[in-house]
């Protein structure tokens, strides 16, 4: 009776037991077929059991358990229970087998070998015109696509460039900037899973800006393209960021600020007074002056000290006069009244002596009145009988009441018999000319006419030579 029952069971067990390993064959079968080339070629770690092997386990399995599965159906239970068992053993080993086939490890590397490196740095550099190479080893897989990425020192991806997928590859058409540069080249694998390779290179040409992917764009109009705002983090869309009153470029490339925070320091970057000129740079950039420039029109006078006179910041001679404001001040004279001419002097000491030389000039000339050491004379200045001091002045062709005075307390008080007197070097005839002078204590003065070398002498051992 007992016997009878398990009978049954087993008849009745069979169809479905069938069933079962019918559909896990039709599973196992789904992977073999995709992998049947690679299946083959490859094999388990330690070589001593094919790869190829597999493929009779998995038909044996299949033929067995189809087997089985007719010898249930005529009613030979027992019989169709031990195939099933057999076919459903010989379909996990295969399984199993399947499953330790191992593929190989993929990898990608760029060849380094052509690139020049400094020793101990991991930096690289490309020369003018050169491209990277490399090699793709897919590990059995197969690569779906071979991508170069460019990115700058902060990690923003600046350019992608496709590359055709080979076991050696090569791209030379690709974007750089100057400086540093991360260069990546991954592979897609069809499995999903990637490989790359990544290097540092450092390039020192323009010629590749170009060829970049970057927005040059300037969607807010503050100076800055659009690259540069994501590079930065500032907003594209918005002049200034931070919303300090000044705006992004300005605060990067002029005041070294950061864009990011209205209060670079204790003070809002809009109150501080970057050139301390006396003015905040948020009023600095409303009135339209340079917050960098202590002194916008280079006059001598700061922006601020301008703005408490009166005069024009943008303009270096306010009132057109051709002297500058800065000089104005300087020398006493109102800045914002044009003068038809100017009182200027200039002084110069040499060999113990001071000459201070003064005239009336027109303002556009101011800056051609000077006296310098008397250099360059054909005759040698040492030679000269009681020679003491020699000077070259410059005067403009329209100047009016020239004065000159040589002080001469130091070579009196040394030489208190000495007489003094001017004389000029007459550049045509190479002979000194003397001047009309006169003596005031230790004060020698004189009329210069013209711009020439002037020369104090004693005249005792001048004409006496």
């Amino acid at each position: 009776m007992s016997r009878f029952l398990v009978a049954r069971y087993l008849r009745r067990a069979a169809p479905v037991a069938v069933a079962l390993l019918a559909s896990l064959v039709a599973l196992l079968c789904l992977p073999l077929a995709a992998r049947a080339e690679e299946v083959f070629a490859l094999a388990v770690p330690g070589g001593d059991f094919p790869g190829a092997i597999v493929a009779p386990l998995a038909i044996g399995g299949v033929v067995l358990v189809g087997f089985a599965a007719f010898l249930g159906r005529r009613a030979v239970p027992a019989r169709a229970f031990l195939l099933c068992l057999v076919g459903g053993v010989s379909l996990l080993v295969a399984a199993g087998a399947l499953a330790a086939v191992p593929r190989g490890v993929a990898s990608v590397t760029i060849d380094r070998s052509r690139l020049t490196s400094v020793e101990g740095l991991n930096i690289y550099f490309l020369g003018e015109g050169e491209g990277l190479s490399g090699t793709l080893d897919a590990g059995g897989r197969e690569a779906r696509s071979l991508t170069l990425r460019v990115s700058d020192d902060r990690g923003n991806v600046i350019d992608t460039r496709e590359i055709p997928v080979a076991k050696e590859w090569s791209v030379s058409e690709f974007g750089l900037l100057r400086g540093t540069n991360t260069l990546r080249v991954e592979c897609a694998l069809d499995d999903g899973s990637s490989a790359s390779d990544t290097l540092t290179l450092s390039y020192g040409k323009e010629d590749r800006v170009g060829a970049l992917s970057i927005d040059r764009g300037d969607s807010d109009g503050d100076g800055l393209i659009n690259y540069l705002e994501t590079y930065y983090g500032t907003d594209p869309m918005k002049a200034d960021t931070d919303g300090d009153g000044l705006n992004d470029y300005l605060e990067i490339a002029g005041l070294g600020y950061d864009p990011l925070r209205a209060d670079s320091g204790s003070v809002g970057d809009g109150d501080k007074d970057r050139d301390g000129d006396g003015m905040g740079n948020a009023r600095e950039v409303e009135l339209g002056l340079d917050p960098a420039s202590s002194d916008s029109d280079l006059d001598g006078l700061s922006d601020g000290r301008e703005l408490e006179l009166g005069t024009d910041p943008f303009k270096d001679d306010t009132d057109g006069d051709g002297a500058e404001d800065g000089w104005e001040v300087e020398n006493g004279t109102d800045p914002l009244t044009a003068q038809d001419r100017f009182r200027v002097s200039a002084s110069r000491s040499s060999h113990g002596t001071t000459l201070t030389l003064e005239a009336s000039v027109p303002g556009r000339e101011v800056w051609q009145v000077w006296a310098l050491p008397a250099t360059g004379t054909a005759i040698k200045l040492d030679e000269i009988p009681g020679y003491v001091c020699g000077y070259e002045l410059s005067l403009p062709g329209d100047s009016e009441d020239a004065t000159a005075s040589f002080d001469l307390s130091a070579t009196l008080a040394e030489r208190p018999s000495l007489s003094p007197a001017v004389y000029r070097y007459n550049k045509e005839t190479q002979a000194l000319e003397e001047q009309e002078s006169t003596l005031d204590g230790t004060t020698l003065r004189f009329a210069p006419q013209r711009a020439s070398i002037y020369l104090v002498v004693d005249k005792d051992s001048f004409e006496g030579a």
